[in-house]
């Protein structure tokens, strides 16, 4: 082993911003319920990388710390093509949205720039700076998500 360095990191998203939409459809393909849950806040992603020559393990897990908002429940009678909403509720609702990563990497290429006339026209060609690194990773990995409305 030649060296091994570890990288801790944390990630603030400050105004994250969005929706989610789950529907509800009958076998003609009309909608029959659809539920609106929108996001806003913050998240927070922390991350950590431990690195020995060629491999890498690495893994973050994100919690969200998002704001009370409004969800929207529409439904239409089955049996009516309408397009008419013929009842809707609102209600306040948090959600919370949890995220899982962990990976395993191997560097396959690891180009560090010199003066030989190879890496030179290799850099060319790709049109790169000839200042720094070069690296391909190869990784495998899993990532879980989860939300909860609370």
């Amino acid at each position: 082993m030649r060296e091994a360095e570890i990288e801790l990191a944390l990630e603030f998203l400050a105004a994250v911003q969005g929706e989610q939409t789950f529907e509800v459809v009958d076998d003609q393909g009309r909608r029959v319920s659809s539920l609106l849950y929108p996001h806003r806040g913050q998240m927070y992603i922390y991350s950590a990388e431990l690195r020995l020559d060629r491999f890498a393990i690495g893994g973050s897990y994100g919690t969200s710390a998002f704001r009370r908002t409004t969800c929207t429940d529409s439904d239409w009678w089955p049996d009516i093509s309408s397009e008419y909403v013929w009842l809707e509720s609102q209600s306040q609702t948090k959600p919370k949205l949890e995220r899982f990563d962990i990976n395993l990497y191997y560097r396959a290429l690891d180009l560090k720039w010199d003066n030989s006339k190879a890496i030179q026209e290799f850099l060319d060609f790709l049109r790169l700076s000839r200042q720094g690194k070069f690296y391909l990773d190869a990784f495998v990995g899993y990532q879980k998500q989860r939300a909860a409305i609370l």
